[in-house]
């Protein structure tokens, strides 16, 4: 911004504005006195020497250079082809099967037993899973069976003691009591016969 530029600013402004404009007098004059009177030394930059970022005076490099060949392995130079001999042909000759020295069989009974129980348990698995709706009906039909015998059961005890008469209670056991008490097992006649019975058997004398 030039210094008449400010000046016709500043007039348009206000007349308030001296102090500004005296200002900038002051600045102007001072950056042309210290412009004229010292000389600017040339800026030098030093040369950063970084081997993360590419000079261009450095020689680029492809990576093929830097791969190791491959080579055969025991040092050969060369790989001959596979060729059959021309006097024999394949189908003249007889494979005969390689002579095995032991011919055992082996079984792994143990492995077969865990195996068996595995797919056991697994089968159980399933048909549990299968038969999960059924099973439960028939344990509920179990239970309504069990009930309906418990509540008949209940009835029938109601049903006697509804039915239940002290007095012919008591002249059931005045009765009792009054009668004849039954003979001795050993003075039946069932007894008799059975001891001579035994007597013959044992041939035991008279």
């Amino acid at each position: 911004m030039s210094f008449t530029f400010k000046f016709i600013r500043c007039i348009l402004r206000g007349p308030s504005l001296t102090s500004n404009i005296s200002r900038n007098l002051s600045t102007t004059t001072r950056i042309t006195a210290t412009r004229s009177n010292t000389i600017l030394a040339p800026v030098s930059y030093s040369y950063l020497h970084n081997p993360w970022l590419w000079q261009k005076q450095e020689q680029i490099r492809l990576p093929v250079n830097h791969i190791k060949p491959i080579t055969l392995p025991n040092g050969m130079l060369t790989v001959l082809p596979l060729t059959e001999p021309e006097h024999e042909s394949i189908t003249s000759k007889n494979i005969e099967e390689p002579m095995s020295v032991n011919n055992d069989t082996k079984q792994a009974a143990r492995l077969i037993v865990i195996r068996r129980k595995k797919m056991k348990k697994h089968k159980l698995k399933k048909l549990r899973k299968r038969m999960k709706y059924e099973w439960a009906k028939l344990r509920q039909r179990r239970e309504l069976k069990k009930e309906k015998e418990f509540q008949a059961g209940l009835i029938a005890q109601c049903k006697e003691a509804e039915a239940f008469s002290a007095e012919n209670y008591i002249l059931e056991k005045l009765r009792q009591s009054k009668a004849e008490p039954p003979p001795l097992f050993k003075d039946t006649p069932e007894y008799k016969e059975l001891m001579r019975i035994k007597k013959l058997r044992l041939n035991i004398p008279k």
